[in-house]
């Protein structure tokens, strides 16, 4: 997220696409680079609204933020973040008491986690997400590819200029400019890297079903 970005906008966005579905989502945004001189007003914006997430079930009214899929799943991103917070990363917000029944996390925002925690290599696919903090946008693109992930990133800018330069180097199957995870069938969806197998949605994604026959005649 650069400088110039809408703050309220981004917040709102980045909070659904880090929590959506407790996190369980391929193209969540478990990792978020923020401009160092708003990087404190997003994190601040982000808590006040996943505290707002009431968690609940599925068909719950009013729920906001559901449950891991297993006991086993829960344990593990728990375990992430706390390693992340032991190495030194600073957890924000995360207050509020959960359900007596059911394998809930409350929403964790980390700053400052440090290369060797495991939130740094691994991908929890849970209600965590890390903002890190950038001084330039060149060395915040090298570092979003710093990884062997590359399904979905996103851009948060007013400036087209600099989400077009950011869109064309992000090593990213797809890229989104103001908004994450946006979805529409027509639209191919296609990792980079080791980030999933084949392409789905639009006509690419109709090419899986098809199979080639080549014909060779000499006349």
């Amino acid at each position: 997220m650069l400088a110039d970005a809408d703050l309220d906008r981004a917040a709102a966005g980045l909070v659904g696409s880090s929590f959506g579905n407790a996190g369980q989502v391929c193209v969540s945004s478990s990792r978020i680079l923020a401009h160092r001189s708003v990087r404190d007003a997003l994190v601040e914006r982000m808590a006040a609204i996943a505290g707002g997430l009431r968690p609940g079930g599925t068909f719950e009214e009013g729920a906001g933020i559901g449950p891991l899929v297993t006991d086993e799943h829960r344990s593990r991103v728990a375990a992430i973040v706390e390693d992340a917070v032991a190495r030194g990363a600073r957890r924000v917000g995360g207050a509020g008491a959960l359900p007596e029944a059911g394998w809930f996390l409350r929403p964790a925002i980390l700053c400052d986690v440090p290369d060797d925690a495991r939130l740094a290599n691994e991908e929890a696919f849970g209600p965590v997400t890390a903002v890190e903090a950038f001084d330039d946008l060149d060395a915040a693109i090298d570092r979003a590819n710093a990884t062997p992930y590359g399904l979905a990133a996103s851009v948060w800018t007013e400036r087209w200029a600099d989400a077009d330069r950011a869109a064309r180097r992000l090593q990213a199957g797809a890229v989104y400019v103001n908004c994450h995870a946006y979805a529409d069938p027509s639209l191919p969806l296609g990792g980079l890297k080791a980030s999933g197998i084949g392409v789905e949605g639009g006509r690419e994604g109709l090419d899986a079903y098809l199979k080639s026959k080549t014909v060779c005649a000499v006349l």
